[in-house]
């Protein structure tokens, strides 16, 4: 009996998590580069999100040093399609070297161009998009 409670206990949770999460509406994603995709020192990253007043961030994860980055302020047109010219290491990063890309919508904390601690919490969360250095 305990065991059941437990069950239905855990789906009525992860069906509320999974009801919040709809209700909230918001979607963004990374249109380029694809998953896989090897990318230059500089490359451009493109996007949609479904709220065009929404603010968005992309930061990039250095795979190999665990360090993240938010990179410079996106452009976005009034569909919501929004572009930013990131960093992907430095001029001298070597060939191979592991970068993963997320777009965030509404942070839960102000964001700035820089070095951060951890992927942030937002109100949309891009899935993660993993490129290495040509």
């Amino acid at each position: 009996m305990k065991r059941i409670s437990v069950i239905i206990l855990m789906v009525a949770f992860f069906s509320e998590v999974h009801a919040q999460d709809v209700s909230k509406g918001m979607t963004i994603t990374i249109i380029n580069p694809s998953d896989s995709a090897q990318v230059a020192h500089r490359e451009r990253i493109t996007g949609n999100v479904s709220d065009p007043s929404a603010e968005v961030y992309v930061v990039i994860m250095a795979e190999l040093v665990n360090q993240y980055y938010v990179q410079p302020d996106v452009t976005m047109d009034d569909d919501g399609n929004w572009s930013v010219l990131a960093f992907f290491g430095e001029k001298s990063t070597a060939p191979g070297t592991p970068f993963l890309i997320r777009a965030f919508s509404n942070p839960k904390s102000k964001l700035k161009i820089g070095r951060i601690d951890k992927w942030p919490k937002a109100e949309a969360t891009s899935e993660v998009i993993y490129v290495t250095r040509r």
